[in-house]
């Protein structure tokens, strides 16, 4: 009898801790960051949280992106990372004289853009990195060269936008 009931409190507590694991990995809120990149830094413009949940990516690579983003907590824990395309970076595509399909690329100093990315109640902090050019990039072999700046976000934040 004694035996059953450690095994009945170990299996209530594996599935308290699993049910809180899972809530903070798996948001049902969504956070837009409107963000400005000046000369190779990000900044915050302005945010909002709305109620949701992103579709997750079924692969973790970072093939083509340009940019690495990593969201922590105050006990510098990973919540979320992800990729994404260098804004101040475009490409155009247009026909020549010959008929023919060519692209060129334009550079801008200073370019605004949105990230959207679950919302954790306990997120802290965003880090920008710019992701070094290599033929392989999972998360695990990928190499960041700079910084481009963090983002801190202040706790209660969600409650400081109603």
């Amino acid at each position: 009898m004694k035996r059953t009931i450690i095994i009945f409190v170990y299996v209530i507590s594996l599935l308290l801790s699993s049910s809180l694991y899972s809530k903070e990995n798996k948001p049902d809120r969504i956070i837009y960051l409107n963000l400005k990149l000046i000369n190779g830094q990000v900044s915050l413009a302005d945010y909002k949280i709305v109620e949701g949940k992103l579709k997750q990516s079924k692969t973790a690579s970072f093939n083509h992106k340009d940019i690495y983003l990593k969201v922590i907590n105050k006990e510098n824990v990973q919540l979320f990372e992800a990729g994404i395309y260098d804004p101040s970076r475009l490409r155009y595509e247009y026909g020549n004289e010959e008929g023919q399909l060519e692209n060129i690329r334009v550079v801008q100093d200073s370019v605004s853009f949105t990230v959207r990315m679950p919302y954790y109640p306990s997120i802290h902090e965003v880090q920008f990195f710019r992701i070094q050019k290599s033929p392989l990039r999972t998360s695990a072999l990928m190499k960041l060269d700079q910084s481009m700046g963090s983002i801190i976000l202040s706790p209660g934040m969600e409650d400081a936008k109603k």
